[in-house]
């Protein structure tokens, strides 16, 4: 395969994109029953945004998504058109009519209990 083909600094050349829509799929479509689009929706961006605010990343030396953009906004505001710290979810509100009527229900439990293995 010729290394001219691909282009260099782009997520497809090493399967970031791959890897990330694996997590989402192994963290939503493969673990829960939706009985609407709008409940994957709503469940998806809940999960998007716990990913953000409270996965910590060896790459972002263990912050967060938001803590490293939040830092770096501090040292080079100049690189920003707005305030990332006036972007953030607040997910006590009431939620959406669909996902109100009726809770995700677990599809299979994973790893419940390793003894019997």
């Amino acid at each position: 395969m010729a290394n001219g083909v691909r282009k260099v600094n782009h997520p497809w050349t090493d399967g970031q994109v791959e890897r990330m829509n694996c997590t989402i799929k192994d963290a939503t479509a493969k673990r829960y029953h939706y009985d609407s689009h709008d409940q994957l929706r709503d469940h998806l961006q809940l999960f998007v945004d716990a990913y953000n605010h409270a996965r910590r990343l060896r790459t972002l030396r263990g912050l967060t998504l938001y803590e490293f953009i939040c830092q770096v906004w501090t040292k080079e505001p100049e690189r920003f058109r707005l305030n990332p710290s006036h972007h953030t979810r607040d997910h006590t509100l009431a939620p959406s009519s669909a996902s109100a009527s009726a809770p995700f229900k677990p599809e299979r439990q994973r790893n419940q209990d390793t003894s019997s293995y």
